[in-house]
């Protein structure tokens, strides 16, 4: 999903449609891992982070009311370094 936002013009406003068209994926709760089989109180982020996605301080909130493709990156980033930690404590 983030190397098709990036080959989008950066400062389009980001459209759930056109990514659900062009890559049949899109940031909802439909396509991710975690809500497909946890409820959000049990869900890693929330446990660790003591944050659910909705909430307004959450990366995914503010990917999913950013202008531009160049805002949604940044918070899509941040959230993907988020799952990347939770992954590295899952680990160990």
């Amino acid at each position: 999903m983030i190397e098709w936002v990036k080959t989008q013009g950066q400062f389009d406003r980001p459209s759930v449609s056109k990514i659900s068209c062009e890559i049949r994926e899109n940031w909802f709760a439909s396509h991710c891992a975690l809500c497909k089989i946890l409820y959000c109180d049990k869900c890693p982020i929330f446990l660790i982070y003591g944050i659910v996605c909705d909430d307004k301080e959450s990366n995914w909130y503010k990917l999913s009311v950013a202008f531009t493709w160049r805002e949604w990156l940044v918070h899509a980033g941040a959230m993907l370094d988020q799952l990347e930690k939770l992954e590295e404590k899952y680990r160990e």
